[in-house]
């Protein structure tokens, strides 16, 4: 009875370890975070992959994603679920797109949770009236701090020397 009460808590706490990689905290910044977005990418947003969340992991370890969902919640709300097997390795980014236009232009907010449902990050609600590749990001990369610039897709975000809005 012993034994298979020590296997039981065992198996829970490698399941909530897993499961719970998103709230733990390694080099002093939280885990996976929404990065960037692109609202209102220049030409149409009905073209498959032009509106698109970036996902960024600031630790120093590997994160997997499996399973986790993006959610867009203005307007028609649209979730998409990332597929079996995607990691965004340390300091890494992964990009979330739709075969169609998935994100409004105004009032948007977007939340990503992890496999569990459990709510990991959440972006301010946001506009783009601008028909045009600045997207709203994280500067620096993980930050609180929201600037609207020129899209830095998959890379590092950095502040052009355009004025901010």
């Amino acid at each position: 009875m012993r034994r298979k009460m020590g296997v039981r808590v065992s198996a829970l706490i490698l399941i909530l370890c897993t499961v719970g990689l998103a709230a733990r905290t390694v080099d002093g910044l939280t885990n996976v975070v929404i990065n960037e977005f692109e609202l209102n990418p220049p030409g149409d947003d009905y073209v498959p992959g032009a509106e698109f969340v970036e996902l960024y992991n600031p630790t120093s370890l590997p994160v997997d994603i499996s399973g986790w969902t993006v959610s867009s919640t203005h307007g028609v709300p649209v979730t998409l679920k990332i597929p079996p097997g995607t990691t965004i390795p340390p300091k890494g980014f992964h990009i979330v797109t739709h075969t169609t236009q998935w994100l409004d232009n105004t009032d948007e907010q977007i939340v990503l949770k992890n496999a569990a449902n459990v709510e990991i990050d959440r972006t301010p609600v946001k506009s783009d009236p601008f028909n045009d590749a600045r997207t709203w990001q994280r500067y620096p990369d993980g930050s609180v701090d929201w600037v609207f610039d020129t899209a830095t897709r998959f890379a590092i975000n950095i502040r052009s020397l355009r004025r901010q809005c």
